[in-house]
């Protein structure tokens, strides 16, 4: 636990997930429900509301991961600035934004992904 919220980190079968508590608004009735072991579902939040999240957390890597979302995701990226201003983090993520090296992995990643 760090920065000015609780956060529970944990690991299942080696994914990675973190319980927080309501910090910005989601919608839940836009959640991504995955499919689990032996007929279970959870539901995440969608790209919209991790933009929102990673936004609100506002540490280095969150706004890395947010800016490496939206080179990915180009229609969020008019939200994640708004957003970055209202969070005061615009500067940092135009910096990653501009990056050529997060560019490239992310040019790289569409490229390697299955279609």
């Amino acid at each position: 636990m760090e920065g000015d919220f609780s956060c529970v980190k944990g690991s299942v079968a080696g994914v990675p997930f973190d319980v927080m508590p309501p910090l910005v608004p989601l919608d839940w009735s836009r959640a991504v429900k995955l499919p689990m072991a032996k007929g279970l579902t959870i539901q995440v939040v969608d790209l919209e509301g991790l933009i929102r999240l990673k936004l609100r957390a506002g540490g280095p890597r969150d706004v890395l991961d947010v800016a490496a979302l939206v080179l990915r995701h180009p229609q969020h990226l008019d939200l994640a600035r708004e957003l970055a201003v209202a969070y005061r983090a615009a500067d940092k993520l135009e910096i990653w934004l501009k990056d050529p090296r997060l560019k490239a992995e992310m040019l790289e990643a569409r490229r390697a992904k299955p279609t």
